[in-house]
């Protein structure tokens, strides 16, 4: 008959800079708590590292600096324990354990409650935190490829519920448990755990951005005043996946690997021509983005379906963050395109002023008593006919300009809103690395799961479009937020810039 143990789990987990930073897991515990002594052959201790990897600049995976997180943001209710054979690889046993918070010299621990019962052997352990529901599972590769599609359906969340966290997979394999050989004796087995989604913060520094011409005179005023996130994941891996992928022009001889737990698949993104992978990452294809319309419905908020009336999220005054926590949202390099980059879309308020406003004849007017207008060269016009006439644009005069046109032509067109304003719209990007290169980078344009992307408007240096723009074309031919960043870690990443 199998001997039986029983074990009282400690589970720890341990905010030094507050959060998980995208760092190597740390085999060695050292500088951890204390070993608690208890009954049980066996202790699991759940750290967040403090410091990223030895790497000197920033990369997919590393960065510089710990920024710490709030309490809710590393709130631990309940952890699940899944153990599978690591010879075999066959599901063993599976736990959920209930936790209690202890605070000591600043440090915050998360203990169980409980005991549970594990045999002596060599076990791949994996753990899940504050997830609803336990996950089936029969072999280790069945259990590694589940996705989660209800625990953030929406595409975003808050810090009011714990967020779910789950440990590398590749971090806690052959863990070996031994009989004790006397009651002091347990084994110890080091857990990090990291947030399975992003925290986006977006902040202005100030409320209104004046316009200038070449000059240096005013012709317009710019209030940011609402957003929305678009390209916003529903669906996630419940343990991260990475992959390395040849680079090519484009997508056409792309192939979905077998993420088996016996390949590198769960672990540090590579440094070459590595990319963190969600489950739509290989029906992101370049052929695929020009007629995109979410059709799958695997974002929440899809960039094709931007338009003037659900961009309602308000921005806080000046140099206050907006936070929010969503997905990660990663594409194979030549499919890093608007149809699929997350990203944002402002709307802003546009004042103009009486003597910048001309009509047919070449006078001033109050804009204000337009239904539309044409804005070109720093002036604003009542007509197309204005606008060639007196703006000397080479133009048509009658009929409508699609955005397309607009573009040709260099012409913008803004109608009033029915409260009487007109507003314009600028679209941001988010990116993940900057490559500091012309070309677009691996991994440039992205969402990778436990990082922290600030992104603060700096300056506003021209007018939006008239209407959201769902161009699905290349991000950097018409980038509206040009952006200087550092890479830090929950892990963060600034992000300051100007809308163009």
């Amino acid at each position: 008959m199998r001997l039986f143990y029983y074990c009282i789990l400690l589970f720890s987990l341990v905010t030094l800079g507050g959060c998980i930073n995208d760092a190597d897991p740390v085999d060695d515990p050292s500088g951890n708590p204390s070993v608690v002594v208890t009954d049980g052959n066996v202790m699991f201790s759940f750290t967040v590292p403090e410091t990223s990897s030895s790497l000197g600049r920033a990369s997919a995976e590393s960065s510089d600096e710990t920024v710490p997180g709030s309490e809710n943001e590393s709130r631990i209710e309940k952890v699940q324990l899944y153990l599978f054979h690591s010879e075999t690889k066959n599901f063993i046993e599976s736990f959920e354990i209930g936790v209690e918070r202890v605070v000591s010299d600043q440090t915050v621990t998360y203990r169980s409650n409980q005991k549970i019962k594990v045999d002596p052997g060599s076990y791949d352990v994996f753990a899940v935190a504050n997830r609803t529901s336990m996950i089936n599972a029969t072999s280790v590769d069945n259990f590694l490829s589940h996705v989660d599609k209800d625990s953030y359906e929406n595409g975003t969340t808050d810090a009011s519920r714990p967020l779910i966290m789950a440990n590398r997979a590749v971090a806690n394999l052959n863990v070996v448990v031994n009989t004790p050989k006397a009651e002091e004796e347990i084994t110890v087995v080091p857990i990090t755990l990291e947030r399975v989604v992003a925290k986006l913060c977006l902040a202005r520094n100030r409320n209104e951005y004046v316009m200038k011409d070449k000059e240096g005179r005013q012709y317009a005023t710019i209030n940011l005043s609402n957003y929305r996130y678009f390209n916003l994941s529903r669906n996630f891996y419940t343990f991260r996946h990475v992959v390395t992928l040849a680079d090519g022009s484009d997508d056409t001889n792309l192939v979905k690997p077998d993420f088996t737990c016996t390949n590198d698949y769960f672990g540090v993104i590579p440094a070459t021509n590595g990319y963190a992978v969600d489950p739509y990452f290989f029906n992101k294809t370049v052929a695929g983005a020009e007629n995109f319309t979410n059709q799958d419905n695997y974002y929440a908020q899809p960039y094709c379906e931007n338009a003037s009336n659900n961009i309602t999220s308000v921005l806080n005054a000046e140099n206050t963050y907006t936070t929010t926590y969503c997905l990660e949202n990663c594409m194979y390099r030549p499919a890093q395109n608007k149809a699929y980059a997350t990203g944002i879309v402002f709307k802003a308020s546009v004042s103009i002023p009486e003597e910048r406003t001309f009509n047919e004849e070449g006078h001033t007017v109050d804009p204000y008593g337009q239904s539309t207008i044409y804005y070109f060269n720093y002036n604003f016009y009542t007509s197309l006919k204005a606008v060639h006439d007196i703006g000397k644009a080479n133009v048509p005069t009658d009929g409508s300009l699609s955005l397309e046109d607009q573009k040709k032509y260099n012409i913008k067109v803004f109608n009033k809103s029915e409260e009487g304003s007109f507003h314009c719209y600028y679209n941001y990007f988010i990116r993940h690395v900057d490559n500091h290169s012309a070309m677009m980078g691996v991994m440039e344009f992205g969402i990778v799961r436990n990082n922290i992307y600030r992104i603060l408007i700096t300056n506003v240096n021209d007018l939006g479009t008239g209407i959201p723009d769902v161009d699905p074309g290349d991000i950097e031919s018409d980038a509206y937020l040009s952006v200087d960043f550092s890479v830090l870690p929950w892990n963060i990443r600034y992000q300051e810039g100007e809308l163009e």
